[in-house]
């Protein structure tokens, strides 16, 4: 089944390289096809966009108060690495 001429898997991986989501050697062969093909980095773009705007479409929800509390204690246990010089 084909989509704007794309192949359904060709379309996942594309997403997945949008998300930085593919392994070294998948994203490395993406890029090298993308290289060549103006179709498949027009199809990357749109997925970059509607990647970019996926925060926006979440409900802001109230974490639990405990939650804020958990994470500040965490926090003090871990052990800080030195400022950078």
């Amino acid at each position: 089944m084909e989509e704007r001429g794309y192949r359904h898997h060709e379309l996942d991986a594309l997403a997945a390289y949008a998300l930085d989501a593919l392994d070294a050697p998948e994203q490395a062969s993406l890029a090298t096809h993308l290289a060549t093909c103006a179709a498949c980095r027009h199809a990357l773009s749109e997925l970059r966009l509607a990647a970019s705007l996926l925060p926006y479409s979440l409900c802001e929800v109230e974490p639990p108060a405990h939650l804020r509390r958990q994470i500040l204690a965490a926090a003090r246990r871990t052990l800080q690495a030195p400022p950078r010089e």
